[in-house]
């Protein structure tokens, strides 16, 4: 068993059992396994058609009624609950993804801000 290893015993181990340090052994696998585990999970950057996609969205689901400034607020809310990292989304990204939508006529302006 010992001759299977891959790295030298130190000499703390040279008289411990072999069970004994394949104990410790799976014990420090599951340990590291579930530092993995527990790290935080990075969220992704939304592209430009993840971007159009959460404004045609927004435009499908809000109501005329809706201050335009609040309009980007309801896209970055669309594009946290699909998982994206939103805090470097600028309103400035989000109206020329709404002005391009509205020129291609993939949406009304139902905002009224293009005039």
């Amino acid at each position: 068993m010992i001759n299977e290893r891959k790295r030298p015993l130190p000499q703390e181990f040279l008289g411990v059992e072999d069970d004994v340090i394949e104990d410790l052994e799976e014990s420090y696998k599951e340990l590291e396994s579930l530092r993995r585990q527990n790290k935080k999970k990075k969220l992704r950057y939304p592209s430009s058609r993840d971007v159009y996609e959460a404004v045609k969205e927004a435009v499908r689901s809000i109501s005329p009624e809706l201050n335009p400034a609040d309009f980007p607020d309801v896209v970055r809310d669309i594009l946290k609950s699909r998982g994206f990292y939103t805090g470097l989304v600028s309103d400035k990204r989000i109206w020329r993804a709404y002005r391009i939508l509205v020129a291609k006529k993939s949406i009304p302006d139902i905002l009224g801000v293009l005039g």
